[in-house]
């Protein structure tokens, strides 16, 4: 394997579930251990090439998140560690829906919008919502994982780690996964601001320069809050924003039997997600394998599944690489110096009044929501390197209704959304 290979084994939802015991359940230990041993003869039997490097985990390490869980994935870690001949500082694990402690998860209020979202999860505020991850965390110490860094300080649920020549950003999107809040959750906008303030994560304009980026939570797009996706007033969500600074995203949740190809959000961060890596004996399990070029800067993957018939793991290549540089495109093509030079004539929209500014606002949010999620693609393949959509308001009828025409925003340009073109 080249120097500038890096292998990523990428495992998620392991499901341990240490509340049913040994004695009381051996069919069930019976079950899983024949799972998890064949997993770890496979890769003992890995062509060098493939042989992983780092290990990922995309949460749901345990089942209930208590003591007992973290017990026997402390084990199966341990041998895994042993056969891959790693330390522990090999490990990346973030949290997931199945690592918090649910009765400490009692009489906590949910965050009911974006702004009261963004508050809650100030570093600053994390140790209010600690206690539901108290054993996940113990977990991680006993096992000998290092702490991760946000800004300056040491934290293990949230933060970065460099290994190789990456580096991994680790969020919890399972802060709020509790109730009737499965379909609601919350990223950490303000974490992913202390962590551009402080260049461990890159700007967006320095994206094919900087180190590669992997993302690494728990849940897939479908499972946050809409306002993790839409631009509104003058916030950019948490998944958007984060997408456009990374180059990888694992995550997993999704138990899915059938792994699709990874999908690009933004031009930018491929979307990995996993399957169940134990979710029952009779299900097909999965796992995979990322390797990435550092030096063309592209990522190749195996796909692992368990054949319960068989009992055994089998493995399909992918047949692409994909890139992980983003192509260099102008905003509007020969029309962006057009608007450029219209920008410096135009004026604030001060001869509308604050109601027209009201819903025109409302307008230009819902185009953008839109155009963030779901017609992502659309936007992807038209204006891969625009912020957001605004609005040119070229005349107002007599009849009041204004003609007007859209324009894309670059993330260069310092612009009202809402530009008035002069009488």
């Amino acid at each position: 394997m080249s120097s500038d290979e890096i292998n990523i084994l990428h495992l998620s939802d392991l499901h341990f579930n240490g509340k049913n015991s040994l004695e009381e359940h051996p069919t069930l230990y019976a079950q899983r251990n024949i799972t998890f041993s064949s997993l770890l003869d496979t890769l003992k039997d890995l062509d060098e090439n493939w042989k992983p490097n780092i290990i990922v985990i995309s949460g749901d390490i345990g089942f209930q998140g208590i003591t007992e869980d973290y017990k026997l994935a402390k084990e199966f870690l341990s041998n895994l560690l042993k056969i891959l001949n790693l330390s522990p500082d090999r490990l990346i694990i973030c949290a997931g829906n199945h690592d918090l402690n649910r009765n400490e998860t009692k009489r906590k209020k949910l965050p009911s919008s974006a702004v009261g979202a963004d508050s809650c999860l100030k570093i600053e505020n994390l140790d209010k919502l600690i206690n539901p991850f108290t054993n996940f965390i113990a977990f991680l110490k006993e096992l000998g994982v290092s702490p991760l860094l946000i800004g300056n300080q040491k934290h293990y649920l949230v933060g970065v780690k460099a290994i190789l020549g990456l580096k991994f950003v680790i969020l919890n999107s399972s802060w709020f996964a509790y109730g009737d809040n499965s379909r609601n959750l919350w990223l950490g906008k303000s974490q992913l601001e202390l962590l551009e303030s402080n260049k461990q994560i890159p700007h967006p304009s320095n994206y094919n320069e900087s180190d590669i980026i992997i993302a690494v939570f728990h849940h897939p797009r479908a499972y946050f809050s809409e306002y993790e996706f839409a631009g509104y007033e003058g916030r950019l969500g948490a998944y958007n924003f984060l997408a456009k600074r990374s180059h990888i995203i694992l995550s997993g949740h999704i138990h899915s039997e059938q792994i699709e190809e990874p999908d690009r959000i933004h031009d930018s961060a491929w979307l990995f997600l996993a399957g169940a890596s134990y979710y029952s004996n009779t299900y097909i399990n999965s796992f995979s394998i990322l390797k990435i070029n550092k030096e063309a800067r592209n990522v190749t993957y195996r796909i692992f599944q368990f054949n319960p018939y068989e009992s055994i793991w089998e493995s399909k290549f992918s047949e692409h690489s994909y890139s992980l540089i983003k192509e260099s495109l102008p905003v509007l093509g020969e029309e962006s110096q057009k608007l450029l030079d219209l920008f410096q004539y135009s004026c604030s929209p001060g001869n509308l009044n604050e109601q027209e500014i009201k819903q025109i606002h409302l307008f230009l949010d819902k185009i953008n929501e839109l155009l963030d999620d779901p017609f992502y693609i659309i936007k992807e393949k038209y204006y891969p390197n625009i912020w957001k959509i605004g609005i040119i308001i070229n005349k107002r009828t007599e009849d009041f209704y204004i003609r007007y025409s859209l324009m894309a925003i670059s993330w260069e340009l310092n612009i009202s959304s809402i530009i008035v073109i002069p009488s």
